[in-house]
């Protein structure tokens, strides 16, 4: 929400900025345009973003599962 601050703090002169909420598993309870859908982020994006995300939550799910067997 303070994206256009961000950006003069940056050195940026932005314009105008817009705001989304992602729906990563696609259970939309806004509609677009304020809602993007997970399986949407890079064609969104125009830029391949999808797959780093899933590496990420591979690793926590990793993370998390090895937690939760030391305490067993």
């Amino acid at each position: 929400m303070l994206l256009k601050d961000y950006g003069r703090k940056a050195g940026f002169a932005p314009t105008s900025s817009h705001a989304h909420i992602v729906f990563y598993y696609d259970l939309l309870s806004l509609q677009p345009p304020l809602a993007i859908l997970g399986s949407k982020l890079d064609e969104h994006f125009a830029f391949p973003v999808r797959d780093a995300i899933e590496r990420v939550n591979d690793y926590f799910v990793g993370r998390l599962h090895r937690l939760i067997e030391q305490d067993e």
